[in-house]
């Protein structure tokens, strides 16, 4: 199955758009809608579901929709009213949505995650606001809308997104659902609206949320918290058995409720391991109003829990050579504290009925690596694995 793609700095969709677009109001996701092939639809129907009420059945109309043009393009725009402002700051700062295709012709799937402002504001729990003239859903550019790629591996990266809905263009690849061809057609987009939602069950297990490395003669701490600022991916299907990964969902937690893992190494060993938290998950069956059928299994909410996950030692040590580039000295006594931008992502590492999804935490004010230098050998190490530990994916420690 072939998945949604995000794709950067996209020149398909030309300036008259982006244009129309602003003109309107605020714009939640702009992309292109493609068949199997990859060729441009026009005249498809690109809706807009509010994620809300979860682990209920719902009966769903779109918040807003669009129709693609000529070439494919669609713009969806819809008010920064306070209903979202509000709900968004319960959930780390920011809403979830689907966007989808469903005309009994076609159907194409993906989960994102909008951080709704309003005009010459800034709410402080979201990570990227930056104050603008206007309403605005600002998109996070370490959480690109399509969360997972087949063939990563758990702990592969994905590119960083810039914080805007035009260079985070959302392409929706279709699918066939009946059989007939796909055409680049206006006659394939109907006026048929709606869903029916229905929740199949609910799965708690462990998700790895980041990882903590500690030199020789150190102590450190992982500390994961209020606002949980972690993006989990959505599993799809078209037949509840072959799974793929169709964009996240941001899983925020509004209460004063953290987790600490804690370890402390000797003179002669280093220590290095994933940390692991609990989340509660929910799986759908949706029903199109023409009638196509599509299964969802979405993270809903951080249920706390502790514990260490896979060994990663091996990549401590290494801070003098492979990592060389990255480095970072400490003296005798010296503490360091990362509580900004996000970690590295873990494909597959939330496993609930029997799908792995991806789990990508950030550093916040309320995640947080904090390493304390012991006294016994002078210098320490610590060192980013892809820039400086100011700013990378992982910190691994020791020379």
């Amino acid at each position: 199955m072939l998945q949604l793609r995000t794709i950067l700095g996209m020149a398909v969709i030309g300036a008259a758009l982006l244009m129309s677009a602003s003109a309107y109001g605020a714009t939640v996701v702009i992309g292109t809608v493609v068949n199997a092939s990859g060729q441009p639809v026009g005249g498809v129907t690109v809706e807009l579901y509010d994620e809300l009420l979860l682990g209920t059945d719902q009966t769903l109309s779109p918040v807003a929709t669009a129709v693609s043009d000529s070439d494919g393009t669609y713009a969806i725009d819809l008010a920064v009213t306070s209903t979202y402002t509000i709900r968004a700051a319960s959930n780390g700062g920011a809403v979830n949505f689907d966007v989808i295709v469903a005309n009994g012709t076609l159907l194409a799937y993906n989960g994102i995650a909008r951080y709704p402002t309003k005009a010459g504001s800034c709410d402080p729990l979201i990570r990227t606001c930056r104050p603008v003239g206007s309403d605005s859903w600002i998109v996070d550019p370490d959480q690109p809308d399509d969360s997972g790629a087949a063939g990563l591996a758990a702990g592969d990266l994905v590119p960083n997104h810039s914080a805007t809905a035009g260079s985070n263009a959302l392409v929706l690849r279709t699918e066939v659902s009946s059989g007939s061809a796909v055409t680049s057609s206006p006659a394939l987009a109907g006026p048929c609206a709606g869903i029916v939602k229905t929740a199949l069950g609910t799965q708690t297990n462990w998700g790895v949320v980041g990882q903590l490395h500690v030199p020789k003669d150190a102590s450190a701490t992982f500390k994961y918290g209020k606002s949980a600022d972690s993006d989990i991916g959505i599993g799809y299907s078209t037949n509840d058995a072959n799974w793929s990964m169709k964009g996240s969902v941001h899983v925020g937690n509004a209460r004063g409720a953290e987790i600490t893992l804690s370890k402390s190494t000797s003179a002669t060993s280093r220590y290095g391991k994933r940390t692991k938290s609990q989340f509660k998950t929910t799986k759908y069956k949706y029903v199109t109003c023409a009638a196509q059928h599509f299964w969802k299994i979405i993270g809903e909410k951080w249920v706390a829990g502790a514990d260490w996950g896979q060994d990663t030692n091996e990549y401590n040590g290494h801070c003098l050579d492979t990592y060389f580039q990255y480095k970072s000295s400490y003296p005798e006594g010296a503490t360091f504290t990362r509580n900004d931008s996000n970690l590295a992502k873990y494909n597959g590492s939330l496993d609930v009925f029997g799908v792995g999804l991806s789990v990508q935490s950030g550093a916040s004010t309320f995640v947080t690596l904090h390493w304390k230098m012991g006294t016994k050998l002078g210098t320490y190490w610590l060192c980013g694995n892809d820039d400086f530990v100011t700013d990378s994916h992982r910190i691994y420690a020791g020379a």
